[in-house]
């Protein structure tokens, strides 16, 4: 008994190459490495400006901030000692009367019309680190003359809350006197780190403190800070601590541009992406040597390579496309044979063909160089003639 094999030639539509290929997953994830890495970055940046950005600002001698600028430590000694001490955020809230010692921490803030309100105020003033245009608009005799920090400065004055006090730490602006009626301690370098001045008129005191560090959470417990402090706080029952909500436009205030008003972060952030973008641009465009051609795994059979672009000129309805190839390759080849070369021009292998052939000029050229086909049906009639001209010019 014999069993005959017969042997099945492949049919083409049921080629393992003709099914459409799974996802290739390794290979999108490759292609996203680099937008995944920008956009993680982007994040990074945004989160690290937000918390540079989110963090606590702290306002010098605010008196309800407990951080080392801050004038917190003060208030509750004062409180210990039962003075009625308010925050208030706005000078025209402020009480005017001579049992009220007011407290000016950042007299930098106030604009001309602030400043003229507060000039009619009949409370004592306490005024920290003013500058010239304060001190001009509350008629005091003094004026800035630099800035100065030194440890252990004695009062050298008679001033009973600077005797008491003792020494103090001086670390900001010291001023001159430029009239009468002006009592002054803690000299440096032939300036003052203190002066009071009464008021003519309406027998007011206003005290210029140059050093913010006599009030300060961080140096309220160095030398004799906390009790000089006390000291000029506690002469009335009532203190009204001046804290604006929000810096006013001061007198003499310079416009910035809109680069000058973006903090500095953000520029070290853009400069950190510039950078990251040039290193990502250099790692991608270095070429570390000539390129190498390698193998193929799989070996591809010519016939396979043809059908699969015949396949996709199909698909496309590319017949113009599809003639020209088809005419190409047959110019090439005559032209070879003719010993013209496998570029020949026009006139050269039209004229060699009909010497050959016998055929008209008209026909041949229109046959080599003519218009595409319009539907499936010339193309085909179009490959059938060239392969019969070709047949024919093998029999010459």
């Amino acid at each position: 008994m014999s069993t005959t094999l017969t042997h099945r030639e492949p049919d083409l539509d049921e080629s393992p190459y003709d099914e459409p290929p799974g996802p290739d997953i390794l290979g999108r994830l490759r292609r996203a490495r680099v937008p995944v890495l920008v956009a993680l970055l982007v994040i990074a940046t945004a989160i690290g400006l937000a918390a540079v950005g989110s963090a606590p600002v702290s306002r010098p001698l605010d008196p309800t901030d407990a951080s080392p600028a801050g004038a917190r430590a003060l208030v509750a000694l004062l409180r210990q000692q039962g003075i009625d001490v308010d925050v208030v955020r706005n000078v025209s809230a402020l009480r005017s009367a001579p049992d009220t010692t007011v407290v000016v921490s950042l007299p930098e803030v106030l604009g001309p019309d602030e400043l003229a309100t507060l000039s009619e105020n009949t409370s004592d003033l306490v005024l920290v680190a003013p500058e010239d245009d304060v001190l001009s608009s509350l008629s005091v005799p003094a004026r800035e003359s630099g800035e100065i920090s030194e440890d252990g400065v004695n009062p050298k004055c008679d001033m009973a809350e600077a005797r008491s006090a003792g020494t103090v730490t001086v670390d900001g602006s010291v001023y001159r006197t430029t009239g009468p009626a002006v009592a002054t301690c803690y000299p440096v370098a032939g300036q003052h780190a203190l002066v009071v001045t009464t008021t003519a008129t309406t027998g007011r005191s206003i005290a210029v403190v140059g050093s913010r560090a006599v009030f300060a959470n961080e140096t309220l417990d160095h030398d004799g800070n906390a009790a000089l402090a006390l000291g000029l706080l506690s002469n009335h029952g009532r203190v009204d601590w001046l804290q604006p909500v929000a810096p006013t436009a001061a007198s003499g205030t310079e416009r910035h541009g809109l680069f000058e008003l973006l903090p500095g972060r953000l520029w070290w952030a853009l400069l950190e992406v510039v950078v990251a973008l040039v290193l990502f641009a250099v790692s991608r465009g270095r070429r570390l040597g000539p390129l190498v051609t390698e193998p193929l795994p799989v070996v591809v059979r010519a016939t396979e390579t043809v059908e699969g672009r015949a396949r996709l000129l199909r698909g496309a309805r590319a017949r113009g496309s599809g003639a020209d190839a088809l005419r190409r390759a047959t110019r090439r080849r005559l032209g070879t044979r003719l010993g013209l070369g496998p570029a020949p021009s026009q006139a050269a292998l039209v004229e060699r063909i009909v010497a050959r052939t016998g055929r008209g000029a008209t026909d041949v050229a229109d046959l080599l160089y003519g218009s595409s086909p319009v539907d499936d049906r010339t193309l085909v009639a179009l490959a059938t003639a060239l392969d019969r001209l070709e047949e024919e010019m093998r029999r010459q």
